[in-house]
């Protein structure tokens, strides 16, 4: 695994884009029909952190690497996003201000700043995977995985008013075990047939999808969405596999797949951004007028495509700055 692997990358860059326009939609009240198809987004980046996982002896080291990659980023974009909202109060684009007290509350109780929420997965893939690292060697892996499960289900049924970084990284061990577990007998012919069974017959009798960062259903039975969502991770990965072996794009359209891997390489960085960009793309929209929904998707995506090209040259042009806060 020490090589990339292009077409985790393309998967990547599509499930990442798929992400940041599901975003996009939730700001603007609309509703995305691949939100109910690519329902394990979240899940998927935990799987594939998992199958980069090596057991070390010295753990702290580790640690210490995931802080640059995980926990600066986090603060970083966290403070970007505060930064945002500062100038965007002062020139009266919106009416309130997070106090400093609503900051730590909100990364008290949500793991994250209360205007960049979608940020909680870096956090929380920090704690999973110190947790990891602490456990490595000292309990079977499958344990982890099954008790991970149990408590997150346990703790939901019950109605405990836990923070919710609880949840997502009881969520994020589980998927994270199994990328580790199974990197490489995911692609056997009977696992991967194995999933795909598992995924028509939940979806013909019980379809679930779940707000993983605010742990709630949205529909279905909560159970139910731990195998659905591992069994649409793998069925995704053995279908990226098989498309890159099989289709050969022309000359003409190999940009397609070669920006969702440059995404899927920089995945840090797409993702993280997308927060100081969506909402600068709001109010920029808000403030032109713009009130048609259609005119405002397009207006949207445009301006995302040309802000994050902007910003990507921006940052190549300070290497170590781009270092620090993208974490490589």
């Amino acid at each position: 695994m020490g090589k990339r692997i292009v077409e985790l990358d393309v998967t990547s860059g599509v499930l990442i884009t798929k992400i940041i326009i599901a975003h996009m939609c939730g700001y603007l009240s609309l509703h995305f029909f691949l939100d109910d198809i690519l329902f394990f987004c979240s899940p998927w980046l935990a799987f594939k952190a998992g199958m980069f996982f090596r057991m070390k002896d010295v753990w702290h080291k580790q640690i210490r690497r995931d802080v640059d990659r995980l926990v600066i980023p986090f603060f970083c974009f966290g403070l970007l996003g505060i930064l945002l909202v500062d100038i965007l109060y002062f020139s009266g684009a919106v009416n309130t201000l997070p106090s400093l007290k609503g900051n730590v509350k909100s990364l008290l109780e949500c793991g994250t700043f209360p205007n960049s929420h979608h940020l909680w997965y870096l956090m929380t893939l920090f704690l999973a995977k110190t947790m990891m690292n602490v456990l490595q060697g000292k309990v079977n892996p499958y344990l982890i995985a099954i008790t991970c499960f149990l408590l997150a289900t346990l703790l939901t049924f019950s109605n405990c008013h836990l923070p919710l970084y609880v949840y997502n990284t009881l969520d994020a061990m589980f998927f994270f075990v199994f990328g580790y577990t199974m990197k490489d007998s995911q692609f056997e012919k009977g696992v991967a047939r194995a999933a795909l069974v598992v995924l028509i017959v939940i979806i013909l009798l019980k379809p679930t999808r779940l707000d993983i960062f605010q742990n709630q259903l949205i529909y279905g039975w909560y159970p139910l969405w731990y195998p659905y969502s591992l069994a649409g991770i793998i069925c995704i990965n053995n279908l990226a596999r098989w498309l890159y072996s099989k289709i050969e794009f022309p000359n003409f359209m190999k940009f397609i797949p070669n920006s969702f891997s440059y995404v899927g390489r920089n995945s840090m960085f797409f993702y993280a951004a997308q927060g100081v960009l969506l909402k600068s793309g709001l109010y920029l929209g808000r403030y032109m007028k713009i009130t048609n929904n259609t005119i405002m998707v397009i207006f949207m995506l445009s301006f995302l495509i040309g802000s994050y090209i902007l910003l990507d040259n921006l940052l190549n042009k300070f290497p170590r700055f781009r270092r620090f806060i993208i974490g490589k």
